[in-house]
């Protein structure tokens, strides 16, 4: 059970889906509701930060669902949140990791149109958030020394998500994703150790370890994955290893994998300081036949 009344907040362009949310949302459990048919009203609304439930619509028109999360995450709003949305369940997907990237407590995505069914799955699940300890919640942080031993304990995991064509619907590439696979609070989003790692210069390491499972995976499954391309994020700073490029090359060579099915994605989170070391080691992954690409979206783990 929850507090009584908790405080529900919805935020829907819709002011019939706002009305039925209400509904639905009052049949599981008593509440004080708040609706929202603009972003920027919930956002400069006092009770966004009050809320036991953020329910947030993807498809808005003055402010869409993306760049709520990304305001939401500004705000460090701790509170519980679920995605709604009229697009098929892989954008929700998709959705749902850009707002772990963010540092947000996804609970719940939900495609319309809405049903007692789902909203009583996503009280549930509501429930179940405000049981968990505190250490599974938004709010830990990670010794600096905590998370690089991490790295040479081999708990970070390769996480591959699909890159989908958005006109055939047909998945097209894999994009390796870094989470922590941490003893004690499982799965652990990269929010909480990716900006350590780069600035303790370890990101170069977790680069060859992500590759190395990319390789395994592909190697297992490699009559499914034999035409896909496979996305990997490199930070500025390993460009200053000359040796880079054979160390990245060896572990698909040793694999039988071609390296012309890997894509190193350039993140932009730190300024490429020597260029000449840069330009070095970018032209000799395309001469050992790595594809290049240069990421614009943020920190690309």
């Amino acid at each position: 059970m929850l507090e009584q009344p908790p405080l529900i907040l919805a935020i829907d362009d819709s002011q019939l889906v706002l009305t039925q949310l209400e509904f639905l949302i009052s049949n599981q459990t008593p509440c004080k509701f708040i609706g929202f048919d603009c972003g920027y009203k919930a956002l400069s609304s006092p009770e966004i930060h009050q809320a036991s439930l953020i329910l947030l619509d993807m498809n808005m028109p003055s402010i869409d669902g993306v760049e709520m999360l990304r305001k939401l995450s500004e705000l460090n709003l701790q509170q519980p949140l679920a995605l709604l949305s009229g697009e098929n369940s892989l954008f929700l997907k998709n959705a749902a990791s850009l707002a772990s990237l963010h540092g947000l407590n996804i609970i719940s995505c939900i495609e319309k149109p809405l049903s007692v069914s789902k909203l009583a799955e996503l009280y549930k699940a509501l429930c179940q958030f405000n049981k968990a300890p505190p250490s599974q919640k938004k709010d830990i942080t990670y010794p600096n020394e905590e998370i690089i031993n991490a790295l040479y304990k081999h708990e970070y995991i390769a996480y591959f998500q699909p890159k989908v064509c958005s006109r055939t619907e047909k998945i097209i590439g894999v994009e390796t994703l870094a989470r922590w696979n941490h003893p004690q609070n499982g799965i652990v989003s990269p929010f909480y150790f990716i900006e350590t790692l780069e600035s303790a210069n370890h990101t170069a390491e977790l680069t060859k370890q992500l590759l190395k499972q990319t390789v395994e995976f592909w190697s297992i499954n490699r009559t499914l994955l034999s035409n896909l391309q496979f996305s990997i994020n490199i930070s500025a700073n390993e460009l200053s290893d000359v040796s880079l490029p054979e160390k990245l090359e060896r572990i698909c060579t040793d694999a039988s994998m071609p390296t012309s099915q890997i894509t190193l994605e350039l993140t932009e989170s730190n300024i490429i300081n020597n260029i000449r070391s840069s330009l070095d080691v970018l032209l000799r992954f395309k001469l050992k036949g790595f594809k290049l690409s240069i990421d614009d979206f943020g920190t690309g783990y």
